[in-house]
């Protein structure tokens, strides 16, 4: 036993009796226990976690295994898809040497139902300048599927310096989502956006143009003004007798309209290039009949990599992935700088006429004649060019019932009829007094309604020469 610790501890001491002493060495005797299970619930928490990182690390190897596993499989399946597979070989080996500036040979061999062997052989033809050459392999690729040849095309030929020979197929990359106003892929958003950066030329700026005329309907016109400054909500907007606050947003929201419709400001000229990250997604997603497996192989082979690394990858671009509705997109190039702004001011043009002309009425309502107002607890309706005191005979004659004297002897009588006079009199002639008040701020309001109906004729001018000039383009 050590004397220095035991020791003095165990000892009784001089002062103690022996109920103190055996509280004391409980006292001790608990303190111990409890720095022991202290030791051991931590020694076990360690061990727990260890354990339990150890079952996540054999998990996620057997996962590992099981996705390669699978994956092996697929790849086995995707091996009675050779030609599909040396097609995408080509297209991609051609590419390449597109964007190294080099003229490459390449031939693919068809493929019953699949669009890409013969775009790729379309496409070294329209590099080499043999135009007549791609016509029969180009258009049938189209046939197979018109879309996805006609987005390979377009985003392929800027890559390869000859943007101008994609314009033919644009509408085609487009597709038909510009007419029904559905979900647009990110491919034809990148096609429609190096159309406005002027990468297809003016003819494919009118392209696209008029693949987004359709948007121009009612439905374009309701959505315009909603991106427009918000009304406010409150009393003024519920109490509006002269009509100035009606007038006033109208005016607002004409002038937010003609800043929405300037002339954008010149951008940096340079050309934007295609995103090849889109294109090898649409070269990778296969023929029809293989593009389940190819994209099966594509989630394994991202969750080996993820279980083996234990970090999470951020998804690669698809070329069909969502990107938005067509209107959306254009209200939202609509508020931007980029030259974007200016197809949307186009494809909006003819939908902007009619809301104009709709806010330059609200501006300019009928000069009302009459107010609303409350006076001594009672609605009235006030005609402000009319002499005020007829309008109100019958309020006075109201504050005159209200008025009685009191019932008084022969002594009080005629003083309690006079004082009743004199308060009726009171009453009368302070209500004509807010009456006046109230037609006067009335007709203060109503006066500002020629200022705003020429600032609203001003606003609506230039923004109509504005679209006339829009449409002259």
């Amino acid at each position: 036993m050590d004397w220095y610790t035991d020791g003095w501890v165990n000892r009784r001491k001089w002062y103690e009796d022996e109920d103190m002493y055996v509280r004391r060495q409980r006292r001790v005797a608990e303190g111990r226990a409890a720095d022991a299970d202290a030791r051991v619930q931590d020694q076990l928490h360690r061990v727990t976690a260890q354990k339990e990182a150890l079952e996540r690390q054999v998990a996620r190897l057997g996962a590992a295994f099981d996705a390669f596993v699978e994956l092996t499989e697929v790849r086995g399946a995707l091996a009675g898809y050779a030609p599909a597979a040396a097609a995408r070989e080509r297209a991609r080996a051609l590419l390449g040497a597109l964007v190294q500036g080099q003229r490459a040979a390449a031939r693919a061999e068809t493929v019953q139902g699949y669009w890409l062997p013969q775009a790729v052989n379309g496409l070294a033809a329209l590099v080499r300048g043999e135009g007549e050459a791609a016509r029969p392999a180009l258009e049938e690729a189209a046939g197979a599927d018109p879309q996805r040849t006609g987005l390979f095309l377009a985003l392929a030929l800027p890559l390869a310096g000859v943007p101008g020979l994609a314009v033919p197929w644009l509408a085609r990359a487009l597709g038909p989502a510009g007419q029904d106003g559905g979900q647009l892929t990110v491919a034809v958003r990148e096609v429609w956006m190096l159309a406005g950066a002027g990468v297809y030329g003016d003819t494919g700026w009118d392209v696209v143009v008029r693949w987004l005329a359709p948007t121009q309907d009612a439905e374009a016109v309701e959505r315009l003004h909603t991106t427009l400054r918000p009304r406010p909500r409150g009393s003024e907007a519920e109490y509006d007798p002269a009509r100035t606050f009606q007038a006033k947003a109208a005016v607002r929201e004409l002038a937010e309209l003609g800043r929405l419709f300037q002339a954008a400001a010149p951008t940096d000229q340079s050309r934007p290039v295609p995103s090849a990250a889109l294109l090898d997604s649409l070269i990778g997603e296969g023929a029809p009949e293989e593009e389940a497996l190819l994209l099966r192989a594509r989630q394994l082979t991202a969750e080996v990599r993820r279980l083996r690394s234990g970090e999470q990858t951020e998804p690669e671009p698809h070329w069909d992935d969502p990107a938005d509705d067509v209107l959306t997109l254009l209200l939202a190039d609509l508020r931007g700088s980029s030259p974007l702004r200016t197809i949307a001011q186009h494809a909006l043009s003819g939908g902007v006429g009619p809301l104009a002309d709709r806010l330059l009425a609200e501006a300019r309502p009928a000069p009302p004649d009459r107010v609303e107002a409350k006076i001594d607890g009672q609605p009235l309706t006030l005609l402000v060019d009319q002499p005020l005191a007829p309008q109100l005979s019958q309020l006075d004659a109201l504050v005159d019932q209200r008025h009685q004297p009191e019932q008084g002897n022969w002594l009080t009588a005629r003083k309690l009829a006079a004082e009743a006079v004199e308060a009726a009199d009171g009453r009368k002639s302070a209500n004509h007094e807010r009456a006046q008040q109230a037609i006067a701020a009335f007709i203060a309001e109503r006066d500002k309604l020629p200022g705003l109906r020429r600032e609203a004729e001003q606003e609506h001018a230039s923004l109509a020469a504005r679209v006339a000039e829009l449409n002259r383009r």
